[in-house]
Order: C-alpha cells, then sequence, then structure tokens
C-alpha cells in the first residue's frame, strides 16, 4: 500500500489540473482513497458509485450476451469459469446469471480459481473435461478461456466440437489461438474520450469558478468477437436439461 500512496503524492506534487484513476485493480482503488476532494477526477472502471465522475465498461451486459449466445446455439446449460475475486454489481459473472434467469436456466455456482493462478484454471478445464454433462463454458477472462481450453484438450476434450469456450476481454492473442478464441471486446478508447471531456468539464469550472457539473456516471457499450471456439452442440445426449426449470 505504502508504494501507491508515493506514487499519489508524486503525482500530486506536478500540481495536475486534474486526475483520471483507472479502477482495474487494488491500486486504483486505493490511489482514489488518497486523492484530495478538491481535485478534479474521473473514475475508469470499478463499480457503479466508485465517483462521482465516472465512465464504466458494460461488463455485465457483456456477460450477458456472451451467454446468451451460447444458448441461443442450443446449449441447454452454460457453466461459468471466473477468479475467486468478487468485482461488484457490474460483473460479467453477473451477466452470466442474468442471462439463464431470463431463459429460466438455473445458474450452477461459478467454477472458481484463485485469482491470476492459470495452472489451477488449466486443471479446472481437464476436471470438466472429465464430466459428461458440459457443452458449453463462459469464462470471465480471455486468459482463463485459454487455459480451460488446454485443460479441456489434455482431458481429450475438442474445442468446439465437444465443448464450446468463450471468453471476455478480447485480448491479442485470442486470434492467433487454435481454434481462435470468440470473446466480448470493451471500447476503451471511447472510455478515454469520455473520461477526458468529464475531466475537462470539471476543471475548466474549477478554474472559471463556475459551480461543477453534475455528477454522472458514463456506461459504455463492447461488442462481441466471433472466431472459432463456439458451435451448435455436437452430441445431444450430453446436452442434458439438467438445470433447467
Amino acid at each position: 500500500m505504502g508504494s501507491v500512496e508515493a506514487r499519489v503524492r508524486m503525482g500530486l506534487s506536478v500540481r495536475p489540473a486534474g486526475v483520471i484513476v483507472y479502477e482495474y485493480g487494488w491500486a486504483g482503488v486505493e490511489a482514489l482513497k488518497r486523492l484530495p476532494k478538491d481535485v478534479p477526477s474521473v473514475v475508469v472502471g470499478g463499480g457503479f458509485g466508485d465517483g462521482d465522475y465516472q465512465v464504466i465498461n458494460a461488463e455485465r451486459d457483456g456477460g450477458r450476451w456472451m451467454t446468451m449466445h451460447l444458448l441461443d446455439l442450443g446449449h441447454e446449460q452454460v457453466l461459468h469459469v471466473a477468479w475467486d475475486r468478487e468485482t461488484g454489481d457490474n460483473s460479467r459473472s453477473n451477466g452470466w446469471r442474468d442471462a439463464l434467469a431470463e431463459r429460466g436456466v438455473e445458474a450452477l455456482e461459478p467454477i472458481l480459481a484463485p485469482f491470476g493462478d492459470l495452472g489451477a484454471a488449466v486443471s479446472l478445464g481437464r476436471t470438466l473435461g472429465a464430466r459428461k454433462d458440459v457443452t458449453a463454458i463462459f469464462a470471465a477472462t480471455d486468459e482463463i478461456a485459454i487455459a480451460v481450453m488446454k485443460g479441456l484438450r489434455e482431458a481429450g476434450q475438442r474445442v468446439p466440437d465437444d465443448v464450446s469456450v468463450v471468453g471476455f476481454d478480447d485480448m491479442r492473442f485470442d486470434a492467433m489461438w487454435e481454434p481462435a478464441l470468440t470473446s466480448y471486446t470493451q471500447n476503451f478508447h471511447e472510455m478515454g474520450e469520455r473520461a477526458f471531456r468529464m475531466l475537462y468539464g470539471q476543471i475548466e469550472a474549477q478554474r472559471t469558478g463556475r459551480e461543477p457539473p453534475p455528477a454522472q456516471v458514463e456506461v459504455v457499450q463492447g461488442r462481441p468477437r466471433l472466431r472459432a471456439s463456439e458451435r451448435t452442440p455436437l452430441n445431444p445426449s450430453k446436452n442434458t436439461s439438467h438445470g433447467s426449470r
């Protein structure tokens, strides 16, 4: 924590007109706590309500879209593999729950790996590959998705013929994997533009002695990147109605 405090002090030492805080991990959360209230700021990411001025990815909407996509392909259940950290109301995991609830499918417990432990995610893939009822997996990140795909392959399962897998984040390596990973891309360019406009409005108000703009939260939608890691289920006997209501 001390290093975060030192970095915040260093940044403030140049007397910035304003600050944009990227809240995608504990460092961003801690930095936000240490900002003086009179410094104009915008939070990018995080959960709803983390700042008076905030730009957020529509992660929950994205998780819902990816899960709905698998259900629309004919999978009757979609399992979810994620890191063991709760990410708030706007989470991809909640989007997964939303989609299943809309279709009347029971949301089984998410399958969790220790945060950042790709070896554990590969092991989970092997475990899932040994099950006979798994046809579709929504992974909370692309790293998890590829680790799970590796484990599935080691267990003798083919992606997507035996098990469909989709991820989230649209990392650059997705298209180079075999099969190329279907994912969900976030519009960081638009988020940056909106965050700057939001910050500039506060700076100008402070400079001219006007009241600051009203608090605002803007949500930026992403879009799916369909590739080759999912398909309609080939084996109807695996695609049981387990979990439907």
